[in-house]
């Protein structure tokens, strides 16, 4: 049975409200300064950062604050590898990625032009 664009358009909601809820959380001053990844989600402001470096699953991506439009944001593997990229932003456009299930060895920070990512990280489960 094929589901309408409406049917869908609660959860759809849903999940862009909690985006903007945990996007509001991270945005207070006072956390600010720096990375934080011993929590999820991870709140990372800083290109070069290699925060995971075990077998992990992203689950959600939200980036927040670009600056610029064309700025983008690259998420590697241990070997150097692409696992996500975006290289359309748009200053001041929230970016969200929900319902992904990467599941990578090492998760690094090579490239974040501007803004900061929320990103939802778990063990990988077998």
């Amino acid at each position: 049975m094929k589901k309408r664009i409406f049917d869908m358009l609660p959860t759809a909601v849903f999940v862009v409200a909690i985006f903007v809820a945990i996007g509001i959380f991270y945005s207070r001053a006072d956390l600010m300064a720096g990375n934080q990844t011993t929590q999820s989600p991870w709140y990372i402001d800083t290109s070069g950062v290699t925060p995971e470096t075990g077998t992990a699953r992203i689950r959600m991506i939200a980036w927040f604050d670009c600056t610029t439009n064309g700025h983008d944001f690259v998420l590697v593997d241990n070997s150097g590898t692409t696992i996500f990229a975006d290289t359309s932003g748009q200053a001041g456009v929230p970016h969200f990625y929900s319902n992904l299930d990467i599941t990578t060895t090492g998760i690094g920070i090579q490239k974040l032009d501007s803004g900061y990512l929320l990103i939802d990280v778990q063990q990988k489960s077998y």
